[in-house]
């Protein structure tokens, strides 16, 4: 590997795009992609050879290597060539490094990650992030997920709380923080930034510290950025090893698709590798689906799956400017919600006087309602539902019981709505005479009192 120039950014970006995929498809797709990349940098034949020898020898997928003569010759259907057995003997003796590097001994003693990230509650601390883990920000857009993360960042670079709630340890010696944006303009980005510098109390005679950068990437490929994220990490440690804090705002532009799997997969262990190597916080942004509340996609679901803090940042309603922050998943202690406005200055401030309401409470525990639900309580809410009508299609079924739980519970969606129709079937509370059939009503199963 020592023989390629690596100054050379394609070489990062090959390594980021083909670093992550094990199988044989997506690793043809990949090498498809990086095909109309060498193509827009229009490489030199030299060139292009180098970086197919690049691939061929430092790439293998299920057992193969991809052939460097697929690149000078596009209709060569064989993309991959068997690895001999040398390669090979050379992966597993790479594996037993890794595993011995890996393998934790009973005897051991670790010592729990330093605490970054903390929110307070009248006397109570909760630690919601940590050195060498990763948190996910989600929220529709135009939530105030950036006036949200604008705190945060606010709470990293100054040594008090922001929001009468967040607050980050900032110990000597580590203090860097990189905010990356990669969906707004070079003007809205530097809006973000004044608006940090006033949160934080910065000004001209009390400038912000040089260790804080901000980046606007909106306009570059999403390998670029990515490359550049890394490449930026990479640096800023190499030239004072004081990173302490990333922030990406979003995670959605550094995949070509937030439904393909093997990139959600790459992403989210780049993250991982990331907060783990250099010892820092990561915080990612992404939208939530229009229909629900579920994070965007594939990507979506692989980020909240391995990330240590959750947080979601919904409208309170559309007319309003006050947000509620919600910590959706925490692997401690989940603090409570709270909500804050954007004042006349454009700067957020906490809401003190909000209190959830009773939905809110209830969509907290989304599980119990269901749970504490008995027979006679499906029936009763069965009932509510059919009122005014004795028969319904799926899709009508679907809506009134959205509505009427909502109504009288809690804020559903129409794939909640979908599960209570199956519930209501199951129990025969509700029948089809036919299949695709309309759905009725029944009294169900007699219930003694």
């Amino acid at each position: 590997m020592n023989k390629y120039s690596k100054n050379d950014a394609f070489f990062s970006i090959v390594d980021n795009y083909l670093g992550g995929l094990t199988s044989l498809a997506g690793a043809e797709g990949a090498v498809k992609e990086l095909l109309k990349l060498i193509e827009k940098y229009k490489y030199s034949g030299a060139k292009l050879k180098e970086i197919a020898f690049y691939i061929q020898d430092n790439f293998l997928f299920e057992g193969s290597r991809i052939n460097a003569n697929y690149f000078t010759d596009y209709s060569n259907s064989n993309l991959f060539i068997e690895s001999n057995e040398s390669i090979f003997q050379c992966e597993l003796d790479k594996y037993d490094t890794i595993l011995e590097e890996a393998r934790i001994w009973p005897n051991m003693s670790i010592e729990k990650p330093p605490v970054f990230l903390t929110i307070s509650f009248e006397d109570k601390i909760y630690d919601i992030g940590h050195e060498g883990d990763f948190s996910l920000v989600i929220g529709k857009a135009k939530a105030k997920k950036t006036f949200y993360l604008s705190s945060i960042i606010a709470a990293s670079i100054c040594r008090k709380k922001i929001l009468d709630k967040i607050e980050a340890t900032r110990p000597e010696g580590k203090t860097g923080v990189l905010y990356f944006d990669t969906e707004q303009s070079q003007y809205s980005v530097s809006k973000v930034l004044k608006r940090i510098e006033r949160l934080a109390e910065y000004s001209e005679d009390h400038k912000l510290p040089n260790d804080f950068r901000v980046y606007g990437l909106r306009k570059y490929h999403f390998l670029e950025r990515l490359n550049v994220i890394e490449h930026a990490i990479n640096s800023f440690n190499s030239e004072t090893n004081q990173l302490r804090f990333v922030v990406i705002d979003g995670a959605r532009d550094l995949v070509s698709s937030i439904n393909d799997e093997e990139q959600a997969t790459k992403l989210s262990s780049k993250l991982m590798q990331w907060s783990e190597d250099y010892k820092i916080h990561i915080i990612v942004v992404l939208h939530q689906n229009k229909g629900n509340d579920y994070a965007r996609g594939h990507l979506g679901t692989e980020l909240v799956n391995k990330a240590e803090t959750v947080f979601t940042v919904e409208r309170q309603s559309s007319e309003s400017d006050t947000s509620i922050v919600k910590f959706t998943d925490t692997r401690g202690e989940t603090p409570p919600d709270f909500a804050f406005y954007i004042d006349d200055n454009g700067l957020p401030q906490l809401d003190a006087d909000w209190q959830p309401s009773i939905s809110q409470k209830a969509k907290k525990q989304n599980i119990d309602v269901l749970s504490s639900f008995k027979d006679n309580d499906y029936i009763k809410f069965a009932e509510t539902v059919f009122t005014g009508s004795e028969k319904l299609k799926y899709k009508d079924l679907q809506e009134k019981i959205k509505s009427v739980f909502t109504s009288n519970y809690q804020d559903i969606g129409l794939n909640k709505a979908g599960e209570i129709i199956t519930i209501l079937k199951d129990r025969d509370i509700i029948f089809q005479n036919e299949k695709r059939g309309p759905y009725s009503f029944s009294s169900g199963p007699e219930i003694p009192f």
